[in-house]
């Protein structure tokens, strides 16, 4: 009831003429007044993967790009040119800047603001703030020994050894320091962050 789907973009610069669109993939729940803009754009698109579940009241800006099995609790705002990456579960009233990318597998908690980019596997709170590894979600998916191994030494790696980001991407480059798939894939996030990964928790930054 009340859901809005695939209308005009909230941007100033939008031209009412303009031929966009919304693709959505397959077996998605769109619940109460949840809304998702076309893109902004001549011909580009707004995207929702499969199994998705938009709650109530939840948005997704224009040119975003929604991976699979993707929750969106109540009142969820996804601002445009947002990439949100499979299993990512958003809590309720969270908000996400433009332009962010948050990783795959990555739960963020009730009525966090992130301007900065998630790693996937952790969980973020607060302003910017990721706190842990999301241990619930992984083992939900079914990661091996071997990954969450790996991803733990990741976490402590980026996040508690007093290392730089450069740094700790050094030392991940090493050879044979990583070897599972899901490790690979977080250090390629971090490599390719356009806006910098959130740090961790503030009272742990002094």
């Amino acid at each position: 009831m009340g859901a809005i789907l695939g209308h005009e973009p909230q941007d100033l610069k939008f031209d009412r003429n303009t031929r966009s669109y919304l693709r959505i993939g397959d077996r998605n729940v769109f619940r109460e007044y949840c809304t998702v803009h076309r893109g902004t754009e001549p011909e580009s698109a707004t995207i929702i993967g499969n199994d998705c579940f938009l709650m109530a009241a939840s948005h997704v800006g224009h040119n975003s790009v929604i991976g699979n099995q993707v929750i969106l609790c109540n009142g969820a705002l996804v601002a445009g040119h947002v990439h949100v990456g499979d299993r990512a579960f958003l809590s309720g009233c969270v908000l996400i800047h433009q332009f962010t990318h948050i990783g795959r597998l990555v739960m963020i908690s009730g009525g966090a603001r992130v301007t900065m980019d998630i790693p996937p596997f952790m969980l973020a709170a607060e302003r910017n703030e990721v706190h842990s590894m999301n241990l619930v979600g992984l083992k939900r998916a079914g990661l091996s020994p071997a990954a969450m191994a790996e991803i733990k030494k990741l976490f402590k790696l980026f996040y508690y050894s007093g290392l730089n980001g450069t740094q700790a991407l050094a030392e991940s480059a090493k050879d044979g320091a990583f070897a599972t798939p899901e490790a690979r894939e977080f250090i390629n996030f971090v490599k390719h962050s356009p806006n910098g990964i959130c740090p961790g928790p503030t009272r742990h930054n002094h």
